[in-house]
């Protein structure tokens, strides 16, 4: 199972049930991660902007620009 951005995983030991499990904690993101995340964040603002292009030419003139 992947670890989420931002979260540290530690392994634990149950020991009254003899049980292995992760304890999840917050970290800070590496500067990759903050990097990854605005990239994904602006190619989503890019393909939203597209959309709201094509409508508003849909709009404007009919049909395609």
């Amino acid at each position: 199972m992947p670890v989420e951005e931002g979260k540290l995983s530690i392994l634990k030991v149950d020991n009254d049930t003899k049980t292995l499990f992760y304890e999840y904690i917050d970290r800070p993101l590496t500067v990759e991660e903050k990097m990854d995340l605005l990239l994904k964040d602006n190619e989503k603002i890019r393909e939203h902007q597209s959309r709201i292009k094509q409508e508003l030419d849909d709009l404007i003139f009919g049909g395609t620009a």
